[in-house]
């Protein structure tokens, strides 16, 4: 048991009256769980809103009645939700089954809980999925917080120039700038940072470069990761894909004619080397 002691001063005085009460409610471990956003990179977390977390608990030894008795509750703009377990002894003990509900266009990025005990070493439990983390072991008095984090679904999304020289020509990869226009602008040179491993959300980008040097034919674009139709591109959520088209030297042609000095006319029917 524990127990708390306090000091009462009795008046000297005659006729004094003093009345003593003492009042106990069952020691309870206080449940957490936090939720919290990332950007689209996997940073600047902040709290999330409008979420549907759970904190199922199940007593393994004794009794232990949670309030609010709903075993989920939407995140209000602190991004949390709490609950208390009642026990009906000291002894007694509960695990408690942490979740969430997913959100079309999100991925779960990872969770802890921190048990804090009354007494004893402060305990972390990971939380491996959205479906949920156990924690065991839940003993009155115990303070358990979970944070489970979420970021956006993304894609990485790479442009890349390929230049063939083989008629002739001298240009390079930096003599066009390569864009892809969807759900986010993406917009540089081959190999620079701005269209190279992109982070980008899922969705359709139209694909396209600009001008280059004269002389050039433009192939269409070939992508791995996703199909390219025309110069189109569906990126999924979680694709790794690269957008590549290449520019070759056009070949020139040589025509050659036989004429008549005299007429200026084509000697037709005739063979010369």
């Amino acid at each position: 048991d524990v127990y708390k002691r306090q000091s009462v001063t009795i008046p000297q005085r005659a006729g004094a009256t003093v009345v003593c009460t003492i009042t106990n409610e069952p020691l309870v471990a206080a449940v957490t769980v936090r939720k919290s956003v990332q950007d689209i990179a996997g940073q600047n977390p902040a709290p999330g809103r409008g979420w549907t977390l759970g904190a199922s608990t199940t007593a393994t030894t004794g009794t232990a009645v949670t309030t609010p008795s709903t075993a989920t509750q939407v995140t209000p703009a602190s991004g949390e939700v709490s609950w208390r377990i009642a026990f009906d002894a000291l002894t007694s003990r509960a695990n408690v089954a942490v979740s969430e509900t997913m959100q079309t266009g999100w991925d779960f990025v990872g969770g802890t809980c921190t048990v804090t005990p009354l007494t004893g070493a402060t305990r972390t439990v990971t939380v491996s999925g959205a479906t949920g983390g156990g924690v065991t072991g839940v003993a009155p008095g115990d303070s358990v917080v979970c944070t489970l984090t979420n970021k956006p679904s993304s894609a990485t999304l790479t442009l890349q120039k390929v230049v063939d020289n083989t008629y002739g020509g001298s240009s390079v990869v930096s003599d066009w700038t390569l864009i892809a226009r969807g759900p986010q602008t993406l917009t540089g040179k081959t190999g620079a940072a701005a269209v190279t491993n992109a982070v980008v959300p899922p969705g359709t980008y139209e694909l396209s470069e600009s001008t280059g040097p004269a002389g050039y034919v433009g192939s269409g674009w070939v992508c791995t990761g996703a199909t390219a139709t025309g110069t189109s591109v569906a990126v999924a959520a979680n694709a790794n894909v690269v957008c590549t088209i290449t520019n070759a030297s056009a070949a020139g042609a040589v025509t050659w004619s036989k004429t008549s000095k005299l007429t200026g006319g084509l000697l037709g029917g005739s063979e010369w080397t």
